[in-house]
């Protein structure tokens, strides 16, 4: 099988991303732009502004790989990955009871689980507190797929926030490595603070990856 041409469009998209890097290379204005921009300063301080901000939120799409989604509250930048060979890994029934002691049934149903991790502004929760980029990953067609939501600017986070809510949906059993008492809190937090985003339903509280080791052992002795 002749790999040359997967190894070719990878380098092409390689450079593709670091030529996003550079600077827009400057050229001396003609005095006809000079004479234009002098008559409507106004019009081109604002037209200037939003251009930068577009052509910026594009370089950065292009730099991380990733593709502007749009829904009814805005748009955010998406991220997939799919990791082939990772097969689901059903739990064990009795341990599966030990991390979430009141869960039904369905939460043994990997194919509802959604994995989640995010990246805030800050540690201290509450209401000053954004989850600027949110992980998520899911069992899928024989592998784990990966999807990452960032938004580029606050004004992102409810169109963020809703494409959340369509995956939990989709998946409502959430397993998380801290998420019980940080990442879900705070999640719940941002979703009110909305007033128009309800928070997600889920079918069990998070199943937390690692305060759940101490719950266990305190269950078990």
């Amino acid at each position: 099988m002749d790999m040359q041409p997967n190894l070719n469009h990878m380098t092409v998209d390689r450079f593709a991303r670091l030529k996003a890097l550079q600077r827009p290379s400057s050229r001396p204005e003609s005095g006809r732009e000079i004479a234009g921009r002098a008559q409507n300063p106004i019009e081109e301080e604002s037209g200037g502004r939003s251009s930068g901000a577009t052509i910026g939120s594009e370089r950065l799409a292009l730099i991380l790989g990733a593709s502007v989604k749009r829904n009814q509250h805005g748009e955010h930048l998406s991220l997939h990955c799919w990791h082939g060979g990772h097969g689901p890994c059903a739990p064990d029934a009795a341990a599966l009871r030990l991390l979430a002691p009141n869960a039904p049934e369905d939460v043994t149903d990997i194919e509802q689980w959604l994995f989640l991790d995010t990246e805030t502004t800050g540690l201290a929760g509450g209401t000053g507190t954004y989850p600027f980029l949110v992980g998520l990953a899911w069992w899928e067609g024989g592998g784990l797929q990966v999807e990452q939501l960032f938004m580029r600017e606050y004004s992102e986070e409810r169109s963020l926030l809703a494409a959340l809510a369509e995956r939990l949906a989709e998946r409502p059993v959430l397993a998380t490595f801290n998420g019980k008492s940080f990442d879900w809190p705070l999640l719940e937090t941002r979703y009110r603070m909305t007033r128009t985003i309800p928070p997600p339903t889920l079918l069990a509280c998070p199943i937390s990856c690692t305060s759940s080791r101490v719950s266990v052992a305190q269950r078990a002795w």
